[in-house]
């Protein structure tokens, strides 16, 4: 489950940052900037990817209206791990993180999301590290698409090379088992919009395989 900022808490939190605008493919910031703000996505969309020793660029996520990035600026003295680009024309919401830090204090409920993003991110990973290390090919594309639709209540906006990318397979099996999904039944996928119309299809494949 994605943390996402509700609407009032939206409104909250507003006044402390600065709303910006980067045109499809802008960078937001790159691997080792100086980690000193917190994002949060008002519309449009962003990928976080690494950079490959030969140069390949490694899709870890897309992320949508309503989430946050750039959490690594919660630490002290960092710098940022991955890269963010914009995948559409996206409106972010920017906030220095000392206003972060402020603001936790005067507002509980910011308080607990950031504590309750964290504690999803950490599992999040663990799910994946389990995933990548432990199913073949077939169920790494099932279990992401659980993971990544939210258990079938959320599109995934990820093309079929996006979301090879995030599991390190080839673009060609992605493909290849998306197409034998959309077949039964377990998913649909138009113009690079993944849906999940049936998840106990997708879980069956996670335990017979």
């Amino acid at each position: 489950m994605h943390v996402i900022i509700n609407k009032e808490l939206m409104n909250q939190i507003r006044p402390y940052g600065t709303i910006k605008t980067y045109r499809s493919n802008e960078f937001i910031y790159m691997e080792e900037d100086p980690a000193s703000f917190l994002y949060i996505i008002q519309s449009g969309r962003i990928r976080a990817f690494l950079v490959g020793k030969n140069g390949e660029s490694i899709t870890l996520e897309v992320l949508k209206k309503g989430r946050i990035f750039g959490d690594s600026a919660l630490m002290s003295h960092t710098t940022r791990p991955v890269n963010i680009q914009a995948v559409t024309d996206v409106t972010i919401l920017v906030i220095p993180i000392n206003d972060v830090i402020r603001m936790t204090h005067q507002n509980q409920e910011l308080m607990l999301l950031l504590f309750e993003h964290m504690e999803e991110l950490i599992a999040r990973l663990t799910r994946q590290i389990y995933a990548l290390t432990t199913y073949n090919t077939t169920q790494k594309i099932a279990n992401f698409l659980i993971e990544e639709t939210n258990h079938g209540k959320e599109t995934l906006p990820y093309t079929h090379e996006n979301i090879a990318e995030c599991l390190g397979i080839s673009r060609v099996s992605v493909s290849r088992n998306i197409k034998k999904m959309q077949e039964s039944g377990a998913v649909d996928y138009h113009y690079g919009i993944v849906k999940v119309l049936d998840i106990k299809q997708l879980e069956e494949l996670l335990r017979n395989e």
